[in-house]
Formats: structure tokens, sequence, C-alpha cells
């Protein structure tokens, strides 16, 4: 296989949940090309047993390393918390995980009571026990393991009844609770912030790993002294292991849908190229046809 165009930047999950990720990024740097890679063939990762993600993931990197990526973004709680140490071992590029967003949560008071909202393994891994570890014993962290709701959200999208009901079950047991903060640990959970946030008081602040990796990534960027472009169009290539074109369109929508919500870039300086995993990102040099803008279906 050919090698995409250097200087592409890899954002990698199992899923639809690293599309949120994907849009802060290229809100941050908007003259960037993306390459992101979903592995819902194996999907969803935090049912998996955590050998399972790591050989799954250590699989997509090294595809994202034939594509000559200058960095990877883990765009997954649970791929960060299975993997990431042994990823950062084996590749020799910048590998960015995620984390669930605690330490930003407990900083406004002495004491509170947060929700972590994030897949099982997730939060029985070892990373998040060293974050727990880190913030002291003042706080009492509520973890939440949402089993299933990856699934639904991969099933039946974001703003289904089935995915709000899902919520309203997982957190039926705790109604009478109130919380200071809620994180959600998991990037699929950003995708239905809006409907987290009606499950809880107004005052209720929803926080999420986002913006803390989008800072990383352009720290380790920096760091390896490769500029940044903020001249748009930013270019995107989307590709999943299922090899499905269905998908990828429902990908592209996401994206659209997740930047026209956010709002801080227009629509008409995106360009998203639809590919799949036996085939060149060519970033639209030799066909443009396989270009996708807001207006194309």
């Amino acid at each position: 296989m050919e090698k995409v165009n250097h200087g592409s930047i890899g954002v990698f999950d199992s899923g639809y949940g690293g599309i949120s990720v994907l849009a802060n990024l290229i809100e941050a740097m908007p003259g960037e090309s993306f390459v992101f890679l979903s592995d819902s063939k194996h999907a969803p990762y935090g049912e998996l047993a955590p050998g399972r993600v790591l050989e799954h993931t250590m699989h997509s990197l090294e595809y994202l390393k034939d594509l000559s990526v200058d960095a990877v973004v883990i765009a997954c709680n649970t791929a960060t918390s299975a993997a990431v140490e042994v990823l950062r071992e084996t590749f020799a590029f910048p590998i960015i995980g995620m984390e669930p967003a605690v330490k930003p949560a407990v900083k406004k008071g002495a004491s509170s009571r947060i929700l972590v909202a994030a897949t099982a393994l997730t939060l029985k891994e070892s990373k998040f026990a060293a974050l727990m570890e880190s913030i002291g014993d003042q706080h009492e962290i509520v973890r939440l393991p949402c089993h299933g709701l990856v699934d639904q959200i991969e099933k039946y999208g974001p703003e289904s009844t089935e995915v709000d009901k899902k919520i309203e079950e997982l957190l039926e047991p705790y109604k009478s609770f109130q919380f200071d903060g809620v994180v959600l640990g998991c990037t699929h959970y950003v995708l239905i912030k809006n409907q987290w946030q009606k499950k809880f008081p107004k005052d209720t602040v929803i926080y999420d790993g986002n913006e803390g990796t989008v800072r990383q990534t352009i720290r380790m960027l920096k760091k390896q002294s490769r500029s940044i472009s903020f001249q748009g169009p930013a270019k995107v290539c989307l590709m999943d292991s299922s090899q499905s074109i269905e998908r990828l369109i429902k990908s592209k929508n996401l994206l659209l849908k997740q930047l026209q919500n956010n709002g801080e870039i227009a629509l008409e300086q995106l360009q998203i190229e639809l590919r799949k995993t036996n085939e060149l990102c060519e970033f639209g040099k030799h066909n443009p046809s396989i270009w996708h803008t807001a207006n194309s279906k």
C-alpha cells in the first residue's frame, strides 16, 4: 500500500465516540489533515478483556503507522487504559491517550461528590486507580460502569429513545444523590452530552476529557518541532474496520453534526474523504470526487 501524505494526525477509537474528539481537534487545528480510524468490527471495547483490547488497538496503530501519521490520538478511554503504555513502548510517534476528567471536576471545592460514568474496563484498570490516588480521599467518587450504553449508541444512534432509556436505567440507583459534577469517561458519552445534562439539575457541571486531550496533542506536536497549520480547509479521511460505506457515511454525518453543534468553524472549510482500509487516503489530490462536503450525501 502507498502511504498517506506526511503530516497527518491519526485519531483512533473503537467506534463513533472518537468523532467527538476529532471534531475538537479539527476546531483547534483547522488547517491539518486527519485520518480517523474506528474499529467497529471488534466494538464495543468496554466489554472485552484487556488483552483483546490491546491486540485490536495494536493492529489499528500498525495500520496508522503504515500511513505515516505524525502522531496518534487514542480517542478512547478504554483503549487508553488497556493499551497506551505498551503502545508508547512500541511506536516511535507520539501517542496521546485519554483519561476521565476527574481532576478538573474536583478542583472547584475542598470536597465534592463526583459521578464518573465510564465503561467497566476503564473503571477497573490500574490507570484509573492511579488517577483516584492522585486526587486524594477528600472527594467522594461514585463509579458508574455503563454496561451496554456504547452498544446502544452504536446500534440506535446518539439521539435515539433507546439511548435515553438506557441512561435512565443506569442512573436509577442514584436518583437520591446530589452530585457536584458528572464526568463522562467515554468518548461515546460525549456524543450524548445533552442527554446526560437533562438528567441532572441545571447547575450540575458535565466534564469530559476532550479539551485536555486536544491541548496535550498540540503540546506533543510542538515538542516534536512539528509546525501546526491553522489555515483551512481541514482534510479528514474516515476509515472503519467494518469496511461498511453506510457506516462511513454515518460517521461523516455525526462529525458534521458535532461541528455544527459546537459552532466553532464553518463546515465549508472541511473536506471529508471516505475510504475502506484497503484503500489509500489521497486527500483529494488525484480524485476530487471522493470528497464529501457539508452539503454532499
